[in-house]
């Protein structure tokens, strides 16, 4: 049984080498997938998403093409976590929507 990331390793038989890989058991559960932020954010506004690993080395990533979002507490991590999200002041005058990919799953924020 692997609870943790994939995981590789390789036998040398008569000369050459077998690569052996085993997969992962890793299961990620987020409190959240929306997050909304008012237009005008005050310093400091956060949105948390919890992220709650299966085994204590998954690993994952927290990631945005948004501009306007910003992950502020990082974006790589091991086990269970919670993320912290901000936004910058909506100034088009119209709601807009981004997304973050947290955990192989998408997290839609509105403003």
């Amino acid at each position: 049984s692997n609870p943790y990331n994939i995981r590789t390793g390789s036998l040398l038989i008569a000369g050459k080498t077998l690569t052996v890989q085993q997969g992962t058991n890793c299961v990620f559960q987020l409190d959240r997938t929306t997050v909304s932020f008012p237009t005008i954010p005050g310093s400091g506004v956060l949105r948390p998403v919890i992220v709650t690993a299966s085994g204590p080395l998954c690993n994952w990533t927290a990631t945005t093409s948004d501009s306007w979002i910003t992950i502020v507490s990082g974006g790589t991590y091991v086990s269970s976590a919670t993320v912290r999200l901000s936004a910058a002041q909506n100034t088009t005058g119209a709601p807009r929507t981004g997304t973050v990919l947290i955990a192989g799953q998408t997290v839609t924020v509105t403003q």
